[in-house]
């Protein structure tokens, strides 16, 4: 058996891979992997980090963003974030114009005002926040 490690150089982090829906938009999906919505895509993020001062955060972040964090502030990597990472560091609250989500079997681009959803067999459909389809919505040109 191993050496206990003492909390005060431990930092934890706790998080979930997806939200669960509970037909909030009134569209008949149930738990996750129907759709982008928030509720399927939003999940709560607590990190206990020693010697760090406390506080509450309400920008957008990604999963991709813990890596950043961690080679940053724990081991001090000077590198720019874009030589090892697609994230920022979680405490960078400047805005992200969309976020990559993903399936089992599609993913999507989300923006500020809308979900694109593209699918294997190389179709996609434009939906609005409450997963409605955007009729005659277009993708954006070069």
């Amino acid at each position: 058996m191993g050496v206990p490690i003492p909390i005060e150089n431990t930092i934890i982090i706790f998080t979930g891979d997806h939200g669960q829906e509970f037909n909030d938009n009134k569209r008949n999906f149930w738990g996750h992997g129907g759709n982008y919505t928030d509720y399927q895509i939003k999940v709560p993020m607590v990190v206990y980090w020693p010697g760090q001062k406390s506080g509450n955060y309400g920008h957008t972040t990604s999963h991709l963003d813990i890596a950043p964090t961690l080679m940053m502030d724990l081991f001090g990597c000077q590198n720019s974030i874009s030589d090892y990472s697609d994230g920022r560091h979680l405490l960078d609250p400047k805005g992200r114009d969309w976020l990559l989500v993903g399936g089992y079997f599609n993913y999507a681009i989300r923006e500020v005002e809308r979900i694109t959803t593209a699918y294997a067999t190389g179709n996609y459909e434009i939906f609005d926040l409450s997963n409605r389809v955007i009729k005659d919505a277009k993708l954006p040109c070069c």
